[in-house]
């Protein structure tokens, strides 16, 4: 019974797999893996045994290394976060527990890599090749925000007026492109009150503008144009 659900699960997973990447060889060997694998489990399971087969991760498998953001204190936290998920948006591959196609970088090497960026010595550029060769990061993106303001007051017209500014920096690499992102970016609102002015607003509108600048998604989708073939070497690598 469990093996017939297995093979079940893993026709309904072939469906998926072709609506969303269509026809391809690649995510064809991928899923006929999965299915062998399912079957495997499941008669493991059927003689007692729980441990999960673990299949080798593609040639091709990348290394994404999402930095933690660095907020002034003054910028509520609801701001941050989603601000983090505009940028991991852009990483984040659909079906990837079964593909494995990209694999995101633990605690220790973040901080390796933000050690290295806002910590070492040599230009930006440099430190952010070096953090990458050092991570065996494909892609590394995070941001800075210098500067988030935001104040209210009543004029002599008993209106309520609103003075807000923002300032951030998107900082990252892109390994196919051998490309440094070094994106500054800035934005004030001195009006009566909107709420289009808030620094909320300014903040998450300038990080969507320098993702879309960035557009790590071009060497990233789709993933079968790279998925089965072996990685490149950062620049400074041997």
């Amino acid at each position: 019974m469990r093996r017939t659900l297995a093979m079940i699960f893993a026709v309904m997973l072939f469906s998926s797999l072709f609506a969303v990447f269509g026809a391809s060889s690649v995510l064809a060997a991928r899923l006929a893996e999965d299915a062998g694998s399912a079957s495997t489990q499941a008669a493991a399971a059927s003689a007692g045994f729980s441990d999960k087969v673990l299949r080798a991760a593609p040639v091709g498998q990348r290394h994404i290394v999402l930095l933690r953001p660095i907020a002034p204190r003054s910028m509520p936290i609801s701001v941050v976060d989603a601000m983090k998920e505009r940028v991991v948006r852009d990483f984040r591959v659909p079906l990837n527990e079964t593909l494995r196609a990209v694999r995101y970088a633990d605690d220790a090497e973040i901080e390796q890599a933000m050690r290295i960026i806002y910590g070492g010595e040599g230009s930006l550029a440099e430190r952010l090749k070096r953090a990458a060769e050092e991570t065996d990061a494909d892609y590394i993106a995070g941001f800075a925000v210098t500067e988030y303001r935001e104040t209210t007051y009543r004029n002599w017209k008993d209106e309520l007026v609103l003075h807000s500014s923002v300032n951030l920096r998107l900082l990252g690499y892109d390994r196919v492109r051998d490309l440094v992102v070094d994106l500054p970016a800035s934005r004030s609102y001195h009006s009566e009150y909107s709420p289009s002015g808030t620094a909320r607003i300014l903040a998450l509108f300038e990080i969507d503008r320098l993702m879309d600048k960035a557009d790590f998604r071009s060497t990233l989708f789709p993933i079968t144009d790279w998925l089965d073939k072996p990685r490149k070497k950062t620049s400074g690598a041997a």
